[in-house]
């Protein structure tokens, strides 16, 4: 990767949040700065990281605590503080990553390499994540929101969780794997050339592949097809199978006007 890249995720809870950090870190080879970022923070402090957990995202209590002048008293906002810097420290040494919430899409808001995203999803969906009866469920997704909205709020100049604060706001109950080719044009015009796009997960045809590079990935991966034709004709079915996909692309290409892959472009696609 040739440019930085910085990879913000804010989530509502039972989203999702932390499995989509999880995914966009191993897709694009990244480590993730969640509350591990703990570690380092409670190594200087020379105490266990357990402590520091406690105060993790919490925001702090007006009622035992206060800030005069910028300045706080409350160990809330000292480990807040904490992973703030060490945030920023590896951010200015250049360094790519994917962060969960930590009120990164601001503290890092300098950073040209920065894509902020911000995971929402329907009640229910958040609902069927949370292994909860609903009723204890719901209390406990709005317990959740309520503490990372009034911690993010604490710390930022921004709204948690409003679109103007970030590039992308996704409701992931609502996007399935197959509904990648949706959100692929705003993910190829968030991240730019800062980072190669490969899209996973139902390319079957050379159509297939045209739509996916038309939408801006640079490539795609494919799997089971070729599994399958391991198992059913060995060498030779690999081979059949590269030459349909060829074929197919080939034939897609020239129906649309494309000469070359890089002449492959969204107005090549019906927009229905």
């Amino acid at each position: 990767m040739s440019q930085q890249l910085i990879l913000a995720i804010g989530r509502e809870s039972g989203s999702g949040g932390l499995d989509i950090a999880r995914l966009l870190a191993e897709r694009f080879g990244l480590p993730l700065y969640d509350k591990n970022i703990l570690q380092t923070a409670a190594q200087e402090r020379g105490v266990s990281p357990e402590k520091l957990t406690r105060y993790d995202e919490q925001p702090r209590s007006p009622l035992f605590y206060r800030s005069v002048r910028g300045y706080s008293n409350a160990p809330e906002d000292a480990v807040a503080q904490l992973q703030f810097r060490l945030l920023r420290e590896h951010a200015e040494a250049g360094e790519s990553f994917v962060v969960l919430g930590r009120c990164a899409e601001e503290v890092l808001a300098d950073r040209p390499g920065l894509v902020s995203v911000f995971i929402r999803a329907d009640l229910p969906f958040r609902i069927s994540r949370t292994p909860l009866p609903e009723t204890e469920a719901i209390e406990f997704i709005k317990k959740q929101d309520r503490q990372r909205r009034v911690y993010h709020d604490q710390h930022c100049k921004g709204d948690w969780g409003s679109a103007e604060c970030y590039d992308l706001v996704i409701n992931s109950a609502r996007l399935g794997i197959p509904a990648t080719a949706e959100v692929l044009p705003a993910i190829a015009d968030a991240v730019g050339d800062r980072v190669m796009v490969l899209v996973d997960g139902g390319i079957r045809t050379g159509l297939d592949v045209f739509k996916a590079l038309a939408l801006g990935a640079d490539g795609v991966l494919i799997g089971r097809p070729f599994v399958t034709m391991v198992y059913g004709g060995g060498e030779e079915g690999v081979a059949a199978y590269v030459r349909k996909l060829t074929d197919e692309l080939s034939d897609t290409m020239a129906m649309c006007g494309a000469h070359s892959l890089k002449e492959i472009n969204r107005e090549m696609l019906w927009q229905g």
